[in-house]
């Protein structure tokens, strides 16, 4: 996985990016609504894009094509064996990939794990439902999971 250092700029700019209110259906309640918008404004700050305008389906778009961006917290750096998430309630997100990263606790941090078509994501994950747990870590909502190393590299 590719790391990259996080900013003050990069801080910044994820602080503008959105109010910091909980979202409609945040699964910690806006608690890490940071992280969130952290990977958004890396993956903006690695690629080229065309159109950074977030949308519930997507949140932007490069070449054309709609990248819904998906970030997870760390305490160190991730290896494959990590798992890539997305809340079974967003399913139905009008799509085309993700893209996936970590940003560390600290958020001084972010690697760049993988991207994946949306279709080849579910056809490829398993479902975890709430309460399930695997490694100490107890699933808040019905989720799919995919371990990072599945993903397609950049």
């Amino acid at each position: 996985m590719e790391g990259y250092n996080i900013t003050d700029t990069h801080r910044q700019k994820a602080k503008n990016l959105y109010d910091f209110k909980a979202l409609s259906n945040s699964i910690m309640r806006g608690g890490c609504n940071i992280i969130g918008a952290l990977g958004e404004v890396m993956i903006q700050d690695i690629f080229v894009h065309q159109d950074t305008a977030s949308t519930y389906d997507y949140d932007l778009i490069i070449d054309n094509d709609r990248i819904d961006v998906k970030t997870g917290k760390v305490s160190s750096p991730p290896d494959k064996l990590y798992n890539a998430k997305i809340p079974a309630y967003q399913k139905f997100q009008e799509t085309d990939y993700y893209f996936f990263g970590y940003v560390t606790a600290d958020l001084t941090e972010y690697y760049l794990a993988g991207y994946i078509a949306k279709e080849q994501f579910f056809n490829l994950a398993e479902l975890k439902r709430a309460g399930e747990t695997e490694q100490d870590f107890t699933f808040r909502c019905d989720t799919y999971i995919l371990k990072a190393g599945r993903l397609k590299e950049f």
